[in-house]
């Protein structure tokens, strides 16, 4: 994950616009405050299963960013297998970020 992506994660946490647990998580999509999901790459399937389809059913885009331990540490928690953004802004840098990291890299990776 570049540093960018890890910056805008860190600032959304700084801001209070970043929920991290299951059951907040889940409680701020009943809420409709979620504006984009931050799943953890080694996620449990399950997990990742039910993230996807809670995140489809809410219109909310979902990342696969990092594994557990590096999402957590970046935001100076223990582990986490999924994150919210609430900021519309925050969620669209880093769709952003994301996808412009995505586009420099070559076919086949």
């Amino acid at each position: 994950m570049s540093s960018n992506l890890h910056g805008l994660l860190g600032l959304a946490r700084r801001a209070g616009q970043l929920v991290s647990g299951d059951a907040c998580v889940r409680q701020a999509l009943e809420r409709k405050q979620v504006r984009l999901l931050v799943l953890a790459t080694d996620a449990a399937p399950r997990t990742k299963k039910i993230y996807r389809q809670l995140a489809s059913k809410a219109q909310v885009p979902l990342l696969e960013l990092a594994v557990r331990e590096e999402l957590g540490a970046l935001l100076g928690m223990t582990p986490r297998a999924v994150v919210a953004i609430k900021s519309d802004s925050l969620a669209g840098r880093l769709l952003e970020c994301y996808r412009a990291e995505k586009s420099d890299q070559p076919d086949g990776d």
